[in-house]
């Protein structure tokens, strides 16, 4: 091998270990790779001015509506939880699926 040889492998070495920190770096910042372990989920931020903000984080299926300061943190309100139209839909036939079953038979 000669050192151009050399030095271009090197240089391609380089390069992918660069593009794979990259795609991590890229990865991590979209949101596409989350602990699993993380029981705080920001779901919405809000900046209100130089350093406050309002955020809205779920905490174990429950949101928070929730003012920041750098001096605090004021729970503003919690969000009634939401069901899709699919989930009422499904519990709709589930109630009448059992209902149905449930009724005596002669």
């Amino acid at each position: 091998m000669t050192q151009a040889d050399l030095l271009r492998l090197a240089f391609s070495l380089i390069l992918v270990v660069a593009l794979i920190l990259f795609a991590a770096w890229v990865a991590r910042r979209s949101g596409f790779v989350r602990p699993k372990n993380q029981k705080i989920h920001i779901l919405a931020s809000q900046s209100l001015g130089a350093r406050n903000s309002i955020i809205v984080v779920e905490i174990e299926k429950q949101k928070l509506v929730l003012g920041v300061s750098p001096q605090h943190i004021q729970l503003l309100h919690v969000l009634p939880p939401t069901t899709s139209e699919f989930d009422s839909q499904l519990q709709t036939a589930l109630s009448a699926h059992s209902s149905h079953h449930d009724s005596p038979t002669s």
